[in-house]
């Protein structure tokens, strides 16, 4: 059965969608940063250890390279992080606007389901009251052609 509400909790199904894979993209971002850091931390370190053993090779521009390389994936991985925060939130949100809709469509399909009962209901009355009146009338009238009348 259809109620009002039906178009906007298709839209609002929709938008959970188009967010839940906006949610999916972020976090393979907020991924691939922090693999990007974990890879540099890694590089950093397998360059010093090398380095370490020959006291001839500067490594201090390198890895002043390597440290804003590693400054601004962390910072991209923050803002990855934070609008995956926003995500989540509206999320939430619509998915909470999505659901009150679904329980008013399901609020309104139960009251048009109990006025149709009620009016079912009402219908079988006034036929059973019908046929109660008609039984009365026939019996009344079988009376009177009989002479059994106590009114007349």
């Amino acid at each position: 059965m259809k109620t009002p509400f039906d178009p906007a909790i298709r839209i609002g199904r929709r938008k959970v969608d188009a967010i839940r894979l906006r949610i999916k993209a972020e976090i393979e971002c907020v991924s691939h940063y922090e693999s990007a850091l974990s890879a540099l931390e890694q590089e950093r370190k397998e360059e010093c250890t090398r380095a370490g053993g020959d006291w001839t090779i500067s490594t201090y521009e390198w890895l002043r390279a390597r440290q804003a390389q590693a400054h601004i994936l962390a910072e991209q991985r923050m803002e990855a992080s934070e609008r995956l925060e926003r995500l989540r939130e509206e999320a939430t949100q619509t998915y909470g606007q999505c659901r009150a809709l679904e329980k008013a469509a399901d609020a309104r399909r139960e009251q048009e389901r109990q006025s149709v009962m009620r009016k079912a209901q009402a219908e079988a009355d006034d036929l059973s009251n019908a046929r109660r009146l008609l039984k009365l009338r026939a019996a009344a009238a079988a009376r009177k052609r009989d002479g059994h009348d106590p009114a007349g």
